[in-house]
């Protein structure tokens, strides 16, 4: 919680941006800064993201911070919110629920909220609510990877879906084994 001359206020912090662009590393780098302030910190991360731990926000490099996994942030009980200061959400578009509990969170409880996630999905289509958390946010920190196929730098704004099932659903959670960090010109190759 900040304090100003008018009391205390909420704050939000949005990392949004493609698969592989390090999105969970900077929402970990956020919470070990945090940690080192003796914050007492709340991490979420959907309950069905078990592509590198069952217990943990893990990134594609293997950094690895202990959260609670849960399939709706409704479930974050009146008693947690009072517990922690602040509450650091990964793979906010799976939430359903993250507009209204983060808004409350932050406008009602005066917490520090950081939230990591995709802003758009394999096809380019806004993924979830997270984009809803925009206008309302403090910070927003837009990140991108590199184009895995230029391999010279280019900024790769997009994710790629590579694999060859037949599914259209766009929650289809995995890995570089079904996705690639692309630049617009090899989106569309």
């Amino acid at each position: 919680m900040e304090t100003f001359t008018n009391g205390p206020v909420g704050k939000l912090e949005l990392i949004i941006g493609n698969m592989f662009s390090g999105k969970s590393s900077e929402l970990i780098r956020r919470i070990n800064r945090e940690k080192s302030i003796n914050k007492k910190i709340l991490v979420v991360n959907f309950i069905s993201d078990n592509r590198y731990s069952n217990n943990s926000v893990a990134t594609h490099d293997n950094l690895k911070v202990n959260c609670l996994k849960l399939a709706k942030l409704n479930d974050i009980t009146e008693n947690m919110i009072q517990q922690y200061d602040s509450f650091f959400i990964d793979e906010g578009q799976f939430f359903s629920d993250l507009f209204d509990i983060v808004l409350k969170l932050v406008d009602v409880h005066h917490k520090h909220v950081v939230v990591s996630g995709l802003d758009g999905d394999y096809l380019r289509n806004p993924f979830g609510d997270i984009v809803k958390l925009i206008p309302i946010c403090d910070t927003l920190d837009k990140l991108k990877a590199y184009c895995c196929k230029c391999n010279n730098g280019t900024s790769a704004p997009f994710t790629k879906r590579i694999a060859k099932n037949k599914s259209t659903s766009v929650i289809d959670i995995g890995g570089n084994e079904k996705y690639i960090p692309v630049c617009r010109y090899h989106y569309f190759q």
